[in-house]
């Protein structure tokens, strides 16, 4: 797995010092599977406290894409609305269904 790009935003939420870190990745799939690149996004969170930050919260989405260009635009779309780790999935969920409507399974 190698970073890509990593962007970190500072929150204050309930009193409390956050640092939220988007990171998109990209890996490979192996030879025996055909090869090729995926991409995906990791979302950490940190708690502040004095200049110690420690893991509060992450989550991540190895596997989200093998288009870098959507897996992109839905990076860039967590990092615009701050979101959290805890959402990320649900994001996700709702991000491929409202995109993904132009694909057609054979029966």
């Amino acid at each position: 797995m190698k970073q890509i790009t990593l962007v970190t935003r500072k929150l204050k939420e309930d009193e409390k010092d956050f640092v939220l870190e988007y990171e998109l990745i990209s890996d490979s799939f192996p030879l025996e599977e055909g090869g090729g690149e995926y991409y995906g996004v990791i979302v950490r969170q940190f708690l502040l406290t004095g200049e110690d930050r420690q893991l509060y919260d992450s989550c991540q989405l190895l596997g989200f894409s093998e288009s870098m260009e959507e897996t992109e635009e839905f990076f860039y779309m967590l990092i615009d609305g701050e979101a959290m780790p805890v959402s990320l999935y649900e994001l996700a969920d709702d991000w491929k269904s409202a995109f993904c409507t132009h694909y057609h399974f054979a029966v």
